[in-house]
C-alpha cells in the first residue's frame, strides 16, 4: 500500500492513507494513524472494519480498501483489492480453531464481494473463490531497489520469511535444515526473517526478527536460495523479490505459487518429500 500510495502521489494525486501502522519512512502521502482499543482476539480482528466504516470520506473521489471493508455502505467510489482469501487460510489451517476463525472471515469476504464498486484480486487463485472478483492485478516489485548484487555468501545460505507454526511452515524448513542439510553442508547458514525469533543457540541459524526494507534486500542479495515452504500463498511476493535480487527460489507447490514459478525455468517447484533434494541439487550447482 505504501508503494502504491507513493506512486500515486508522483502521478499528481492527493492521497491519504488510514492505517493502524505508523507512517512509513519516505512516505510522501498524508497519513492518519488509527488506534486499537480491544485486546480480545475476535474483537481485535473486527476493529479495522468498524474503524473504516466510521471514517468521514466525503472529500475523497476514490476509496481504495486493502481489506476489512465489509461494514461500509455501498459506494460506487469503492475499490477493493483482495490479497488472498480466508477460504484458503481455512483450507490449509493447522488447527481447528484457526479453521473456524478463517471460515467466519470468509463469510465477511463474500459480503465484501457483494458491495458496489470495483473489485480486484492479486491472482487467479484468489479470484477463483471470490464471486464477482474477475479483475486480476498481480503484485509487483520496484526494480530500482530489488536488484542483484555481487555479495553472495562464501558458504551455502538459505533464506526464509515467515513464522514457524502457521501455513508458512517455518518449523518444517528448520527441521530439514538442522537434521539433513547441515550434515552434508556444515558451513550452510539459514537466515530467518519474521515475527517469531528462533531462540535456540545454533550458530548456523540466524534469526533477525522483523527488519526494514533495505536490510531485507541485502539478505535476498546475499542468499544462495530463497525457500518458500508455505502450504498456501495468495501470490507469493517474496518469490518475485528474491528473483529480482538474483536469488534462486525453491517453493512447495501450492495455490498461487504456480502462477509465478515455472518449474526449472525461473525456480524449482517441489513437494515436502523432495524439497530437501531440490535444495541440495541447487547447492551442488552453485
Amino acid at each position: 500500500m505504501h508503494r502504491l500510495a507513493n506512486e500515486l502521489v508522483k502521478s499528481g494525486h492527493d492521497v491519504t492513507c488510514f492505517s493502524f501502522s505508523s507512517k512509513p519512512e519516505h512516505a510522501n502521502y498524508n497519513h492518519i494513524k488509527l488506534s486499537r482499543r480491544s485486546t480480545y482476539k475476535l474483537l481485535y480482528k473486527f476493529e479495522p472494519a468498524l474503524c473504516f466504516s466510521r471514517i468521514k470520506n466525503m472529500d475523497f473521489e476514490i476509496l481504495h480498501y486493502h481489506g476489512d471493508d465489509y461494514f461500509i455502505r455501498h459506494e460506487k467510489r469503492r475499490v477493493r483489492t483482495f490479497y488472498g482469501s480466508a477460504f484458503y487460510e481455512a483450507l490449509y489451517a493447522r488447527k481447528i480453531s484457526r479453521f473456524l476463525y478463517q471460515c467466519l472471515f470468509y463469510i465477511f469476504e463474500l459480503m465484501s464481494c457483494m458491495l458496489t464498486g470495483v473489485k480486484t484480486g492479486i491472482s487467479k487463485t484468489t479470484c477463483k473463490v471470490l464471486p464477482s472478483v474477475t479483475t486480476i492485478i498481480p503484485c509487483g516489485v520496484p526494480l530500482d531497489n530489488y536488484i542483484p548484487a555481487d555479495i553472495k555468501t562464501q558458504y551455502p545460505s538459505l533464506l526464509f520469511l515467515g513464522d514457524f507454526s502457521s501455513r508458512k511452515q517455518g518449523d518444517y524448513l528448520l527441521n530439514i535444515f538442522i537434521n539433513d542439510i547441515l550434515k552434508g553442508y556444515p558451513g550452510c547458514i539459514l537466515t530467518i526473517i519474521g515475527p517469531q525469533k528462533y531462540n535456540k543457540n545454533i550458530d548456523s541459524v540466524r534469526s533477525l526478527g522483523n527488519v526494514n526494507e533495505n536490510t531485507l534486500i541485502k539478505e535476498y542479495q546475499k542468499a544462495w536460495i530463497y525457500c518458500m515452504v508455505s502450504s498456501y500463498e495468495g501470490f507469493g511476493v517474496p518469490c518475485i523479490e528474491a528473483m529480482a535480487c538474483g536469488t534462486a527460489v525453491v517453493a512447495i507447490n501450492s495455490p498461487g505459487i504456480t502462477e509465478i514459478i515455472t518449474d526449472n525455468y525461473n525456480g524449482r517447484i517441489c513437494n515436502k518429500k523432495n524439497i530437501l533434494r531440490e535444495i541440495q541439487m541447487i547447492i551442488k550447482e552453485k
